[in-house]
């Protein structure tokens, strides 16, 4: 039993070394137009839900629904406040005020009332 853990910890030994020879000799490519590969993708998505799960539900939006609080106008950034108005806004698209929802009608010719679509899986951010 001893020989196999001595197995397994040094075939993980010379994973890693392996691994970090390949990156310290400089065949993983750093250029910054390079497309991620798909390992680097999926663990980066994975970090961004792990993250989203733990910490947005924790975040309350301080903008009030409102009418006055839809879309701001565009600039070349946006404020915090920006950023929550337009949150605010396509969270609330299905509760939005008739006044709002008449104004989208008329100058849209479409309902603001979103459509229904089946939620992403993991599998679909690649």
């Amino acid at each position: 039993m001893s020989k196999f853990i001595l197995g397994v910890i040094i075939t993980l030994v010379v994973l890693i070394l392996g691994s970090l020879g390949i990156a310290m000799l400089g065949f993983i490519p750093t250029n910054a137009n390079a497309p991620p590969p798909r390992w680097e993708r999926r663990l980066a998505n994975a970090a961004v839900d792990a993250s989203m799960e733990r910490h947005a539900p924790r975040l309350t939006n301080p903008v009030a629904p409102t009418d006055q609080n839809g879309m701001p106008a565009w600039d070349k950034t946006l404020s915090e406040q920006d950023i929550w108005k337009i949150t605010s806004l396509l969270s609330h698209l299905d509760k939005l005020p008739p006044a709002v929802q008449d104004y989208y009608q008329k100058n849209f010719g479409v309902s603001p009332q979103p459509e229904t679509k089946e939620p992403l899986k993991k599998a679909d951010h690649d």
